[in-house]
Formats: C-alpha cells, structure tokens, sequence
C-alpha cells in the first residue's frame, strides 16, 4: 500500500472528508475555469475525477459526498437546468450517465483497491514468512488460506459488478487503455449482436474489424483525456447515442438507443423548415419568442422591411418603432404575457428608407398539453393605408360636425385652417379669394409664424404655378429652395414670406380660379399623394359649405321677403313641404282659423280640418293630379273659420320646382269670394224668378198673337185668292206693270 494511501487512511475522518471537501472544490474551480465550449456536453468530467481519487485515498464514505455534490453542481451550475431549475430530457440523461459512470467507476475501484490490499497483504505475510526460519510452512499456509480468500472476494466483487452492469438498461462496455474490453453488459453486447464471451479480453478492433473509425475516436479520447459524445448509426439503421468517459485505468462507453429521438427532431426539423418556409411567403412580418419575451426568430419579411442584416442577433428592434408608440407596445405586450391573453396592438414601424409605416401586431400563445405557454406567435400586417384611410374619415367627419352649424363663409374658412394646421403640423393655412392677379386672404390659421399677408399679388410667384392653378392643377412642393420651379424665385417671393414648403389647392367655378386652400411652413415637408388628396377634399367640402351658407343666406332673404309679402297680404297663405306638411302659416290665416303656429307645422290641411270634408276631396284629387302634372290648382272651397262657420275661398296653390324640376314644396293662397259668391248665388236666384215670370209672359203672349193672326190672315187669304184668279183668267191682257203688282199683292197676303 503506498505511503501516502497509508497516512490518509490512518487519519481522522476529519481529515479524510476535508479531502473530499478540497476535491470538490478544486473540481468546481477546473470546472468554471474550463472551456465553455469543450464541456457544454459533459457538466460532470472533473467530479467523476474527483470523486474516483477520493474513492482511491479517502475510502468510500467521502467519495459518495464527492459524488452527490457533482451531481448537485454539475446539473444546477453548469447546464441548462440552472436557468428553470427544471430537468429536462437532455439534463436527466446526462446526470443519469453521470452517476451511472460514477458508480461504475468507484465499484471497480474499491475492488481493485482491495484486491491489492489482499495481494499486498499476501506479499507481506510471505515476505514475513521467509524472513522468519521457524514456523515458516504454517504461516505460508496462513497467508496463500488469505490471498485464497481475497481473490473469492475478489471474484465475488466481480460477479456482483457483472450483476450490477447488467441491469443497467443502457450500454455499458469498459476497457482499459489498449482498448480491451473488460466487462460489456448484455444491452452492449445485444447493441453489437456479438456474444459477451466473445468480447470480453479482446481488442475492440479485433471483435469489430469495421468500426476502425469508432476505434480510433476512442483512442483519440483515452489520449487526450477528453470525454466523447456522438451519434453513431448502426447498419440498421438505428441511432445510439455513444458516450466515452476516459480514466487512468481505461475507458467507460455508454450507448443509448435515440432513435425514435432522432426521428421525432428529424420531424421537428422538417416542420421547422415548412413553418419558415409559409412564413416566409406571408406579406407580414411574422415573429416568435419563448414564454418570457425573449425573440427567438423573424420572418425574412422583417430584414427586408427594415434592411437589419440577418446574420445579426435576434433583437426586438424597439429602436424602429416609432418613440411615441413604445409604451403602448411594451405595456401590451407585458400583460399579454401576465395574462396569457392575445397581444394586439396598431403601432409605427421604421422602414429601411426612414418612414414609418402602421401595423396591426397580434400574437397568440402556443400552449403544451398542460396548458402551459411554451411560445408565442405573432404577426404584424401592414395597415399604413387603412390607418390613414381611417384618420382621413375620422379627420373629415370632425370636420363636418365642425363646418354643419357654421352660418358664415369666414368662420368655415377659419375652421377648416385651423384643422388642416393642427392635422399636417404646418405654421400657416388660409383661404384665400382671388381676384385676377391677386387673392385676398379671408381667414387663416398660423402657429409659429408670422401670418401671410391679406392681399398678395400672384405675379411674384413662378407663372407656370399659377397657370397650373389657374387650369386647376394643385401644387405641391417639399423644399421651395431646391425646387426647380420655385428655386429661381426662392430668395425673392418665399424666404420673405417665410415658406419653405407648401401645398396650394384651387377652386375652379365656371372655369375660373375663383379660390385656394393654401398649407405652407418654413420648413421643408414631404407631402404624400394621401395628404394631397385630403386636402383636395377638404377644399371641395369647404367650397360645398361656402356655397351652402350663400344659398343659407340668400334663402333666408328671400323667405324674409316672402314672410314679409305673406305677412301684409289680405288673403289666406300658407307653405308646405313637398308632401303637402305645413311649413308657415300667415297671420290672417292664423287669425281667421284660431289655429297656432307651434301645433300646425308638419301637419297637412286634411289634418289641420280646416277644408269642407265636401270640398277637401275635391281639392285633394285636384291637387294629386297636379303633383303628377307638375301644374297649379286652383279650386273654390269652403275653409273653417274661428266660431265654426264656412266661409268659400279661391284657392291657388302653385308647386316649387328646385333646378331638376323636382317638386320640393307648394306655396297656396286663399282669397274670400264669400261675398261676392252669396251675392251672385242672390242675383242667380233673382234671374231665374225673372226668367220664369218672363216664360209665363211670353206663353201669353204666343198665344194671343196666334189668336190676332188667324183672325188677321182671313182677309188676305181671300185678296191673294182674288189676285190669283185675276191673274189666271186675264193675265195675258194685262200690261206688265199691272201683272207685276198682282203677283207681288199676292205674295205678301201668304
């Protein structure tokens, strides 16, 4: 035994577990000093050293706790387990490896160990023996009755670690260094489908003549002392993970069957590259992290977006969201992470050319059979043009509520420049009329200059400007200064005026530049074809509401001057829409019905009962017929006065056409016959008293000139009967002057 093991045996058991103390540490400082990279596979290499020298000089009670603190140090230090102090898959097969090794390794030790105790103490009693004459034979015979006892033990130890490796369900095969095997348990043995009495006191090459390679990589470990790990794939195609841990006495190989493992990542891998490849092929920029926000991956989409090289670390990129969209984004995603809600969020992404875009960004949690989130998915649409699309309705319906109650043209003006400054953030906006070569500022809005000038002559400006103006076109400009239709001019009529960029909309009636809707700011500013066409609509919406209030005002006046007409007129006049319901009322038609202003608008006359129900019928066929015609009415009827009584009216009602030729309403008028129809219905009855006293007379008078006729016509009737017979019988002798008065006396007695 030698000296050292000796004196450390001899020792307290103070000092024999100080020693497994001291190898636990120094292995912990080799450990943490050691190569991250060359030990990330093997987190317990110097604690199986260490703990096979505590075995060798302190005895088997300080190596277990060598053991059990390499267990501890090496799975929650140096793994993957110190971060979640959860074991995983990876973790408990190489801590199972780990102690399996160690286990191994001490029962072999401790039998060598007491093997050459037992020799030792054989040598020492012979050695004794032969030193010592007498007694020699019986001592000799005491010590081979010892070392025969030793080596049973010896073979027990044996046999017990043969039991030992061959309940391990893994691979075991040990050997020492020229490579012989010494012991391989019976899964080793079925791994390589080569019987065990075969293997064991062979050269690995010699029982394995074709794996020269994993032969050599065995020696290459026993070399340089380094542990091995790789996957060797046996000729039927199953995958074993392979393990080689080198010691001064040889070299322990593991072998796990990790094939369905292989596959199942094989699998992963496979639809890994199917996921990369759709997302990929999607519009949006699609990401993924792990449960506690770390980014694992974007979709190519990002890179392109925002031009970062993809060779460099997976980063959030927070810089390239827009400054005053972070915190919403960040405050989102931490209680989308709290929660295990949805994320969503509309945010501001920096493009590769400096602009920022909008994107809706929703990410949905991806959750293990035991409900817990393993990662999360999420996507980011581009909605640049439905974000503004939105704030442009938004903007234009505010700006309608705005403008609606607005009465006068200046107050619209000064409205819709102020909204438009505020919207765009420019110093200066204003409506302008323009009046041949000048326009005169009506209202406008300035914040942080100085206000434009109220009249400005057109002429200073580039007249291809206000040509195109003039023809309708709008102009924009981002930098006057560098413009090259306004750069000749820039110090001579804008940097006076203090404008640096500006977008000009004209207003054309009748084929003239009658207005325009001016934006400028001292400053250059890049106008979107988006801004552009929101401005236009807000000059059209502004030029509709300018030309509303004129027709407002001018309808007004002139409902002034009908109220006023109306008013002073001595008939009955009224107003309705263009379905017949009351809309005003005059005041002698007021008086004369007993009605009140309040109760009769919306109703119609037939409502109101104001109309004869015999004559309401009559005058409502006539007034549809005139609806469908397009034409007047005019009829009599009766309308009810205050103490109940009819009194008959001339109506006339007349349909208001709007330009189409639309019936948009109906203005009636009611003038009182009553008079004047009682008294001619008096005069009637009188000529019909008169005509039939006259008829009576006149029947007289028939009769009694027929009674004076008959007695009349006797006489003559015998003249002309005489006259006749004159002529008949002496016509012929007659000179012609007597036979012509004979005929004429004749003629006029018929």
């Amino acid at each position: 035994m030698p000296k050292r093991e000796r004196g450390l045996r001899q020792a307290s058991a103070i000092y024999r577990f100080g020693f497994a103390i001291t190898m636990i540490v120094i292995a912990f400082a080799l450990r943490e000093a050691a190569d991250s990279v060359l030990f990330t596979r093997s987190p317990y290499a110097f604690f199986i050293i260490a703990s096979l020298l505590t075995a060798w000089l302190a005895g088997p009670g300080p190596s277990v706790v060598v053991v059990v603190a390499g267990a501890l140090l090496g799975t929650f230090r140096f793994s993957e387990a110190r971060e979640t102090l959860r074991l995983g898959p990876n973790e408990m097969l190489a801590l199972g490896t780990y102690l399996s090794v160690t286990v191994i390794a001490l029962l072999i030790s401790f039998s060598e160990r007491r093997s050459l105790q037992a020799r030792q103490e054989v040598l020492d009693l012979a050695n004794a023996r032969l030193r010592a004459l007498d007694g020699e034979r019986v001592a000799r015979m005491e010590a081979l009755e010892r070392a025969y006892a030793a080596q049973q033990e010896i073979d027990q130890s044996r046999r017990d670690m043969a039991r030992v490796l061959s309940g391990v369900s893994d691979g075991l095969m040990l050997t020492d260094r020229d490579l012989r095997v010494l012991e391989i348990n019976d899964a080793a043995a079925a791994v390589a489908r080569t019987p065990r009495e075969k293997v064991v006191g062979s050269i690995f090459e010699e029982v394995w003549p074709r794996a020269v390679e994993m032969g050599q990589k065995y020696r290459r470990a026993l070399s340089e002392g380094r542990p091995l790990r790789f996957d060797h794939v046996m000729p039927d195609g199953r995958v074993y993970d392979t393990s080689a841990y080198p010691s001064a006495d040889g070299l322990a190989v593991f072998f796990q069957d990790v094939t369905e493992r292989v596959a199942s990542e094989s699998r992963l891998r496979a639809s890994e590259d199917r996921y990369r490849t759709v997302t990929n092929a999607l519009p949006a920029i699609v990401w993924s992290s792990l449960p506690d926000g770390t980014l694992e991956a974007y979709n190519d989409r990002w890179y392109e977006y925002t031009g970062i090289a993809p060779g460099d670390p997976p980063d959030w990129g927070n810089d390239r969201i827009h400054p005053e969209d972070r915190a919403i984004v960040a405050d989102e995603w931490r209680n989308a992470r709290l929660t295990g809600e949805p994320f969503e969020a509309e945010y501001r992404i920096q493009a590769r050319n400096g602009e920022h875009r909008w994107f809706f960004g929703r990410a949905l949690p991806s959750r293990n059979e035991e409900g817990d989130i393993v990662r999360w998915l999420g996507a980011a649409t581009d909605i640049h043009e439905i974000r503004l699309g939105r704030e442009r309705e938004e903007f234009l319906n505010e700006l309608e509520l705005l403008l609606r109650p607005v009465r006068e043209a200046d107050a619209a003006g000064r409205i819709v420049c102020e909204a438009l400054a505020h919207h765009f953030g420019v110093a200066r906006s204003l409506y302008a009329l323009v009046n041949g070569d000048r326009y005169e500022a009506l209202d406008g809005y300035s914040q942080g200059a100085a206000p434009m000038p109220k009249i400005l002559d057109l002429s200073l400006f580039p007249s291809d400007i206000i040509s195109a103006l003039r023809r309708g076109k709008i102009v924009s400009t981002d930098d006057a200064e560098t413009d090259p239709r306004t750069r000749d001019l820039y110090t001579e009529a804008y940097a006076p005026l203090q404008i640096r960029s500006f977008l000009t909309v004209p207003m054309i009636r009748d084929e003239s530049l009658r207005a325009m809707l001016v934006l400028n700011d001292p400053h250059p500013k890049p106008w979107s074809e988006a801004d552009i066409a929101l401005v236009s609509e807000v000059s059209t919406r502004l030029w509709d509401t300018v030309e509303r209030i004129s027709a407002e005002q001018a309808t007004e006046a002139s409902e002034s001057r009908f109220r006023a007409l109306a008013e002073s007129s001595p008939n009955l006049v009224f107003m309705t829409d263009h379905e017949g319901r009351t809309l005003f009322l005059n005041r002698y038609f007021l008086d004369y019905t007993g009605l009140a202003m309040e109760s009769t608008m919306g109703q119609t006359l037939e409502s109101l009962q104001v109309i004869h129900a015999d004559d309401h019928r009559r005058l409502a066929a006539r007034w549809l017929r005139s609806a469908q015609e397009g034409v007047e009415v005019r009829e009599e009827a009766r309308l009810r006065a205050t103490a109940g009584d009819y009194r008959w009216f001339d109506v006339r009602i007349v349909p208001l056409l709007d330009d189409s030729e639309k019936i948009v309403g109906w203005v009636g008028s009611g003038n009182d016959i009553h008079d004047r129809k009682s008294e001619g219905e008096r005069l009637e009855k009188l000529v019909k008293a008169r005509t039939r006293e006259l008829a009576q007379s006149n029947e007289e008078l028939e009769r009694f000139c027929y009674s004076v006729s008959h007695d009349l016509r006797a006489p003559l009737r015998a003249i002309m009967s005489a006259s006749m017979i004159v002529l008949e019988d002496y016509g012929d002798d007659m000179d012609p002057g007597a036979r012509v008065e004979l005929n004429r006396q004749a003629r006029a007695a018929r």
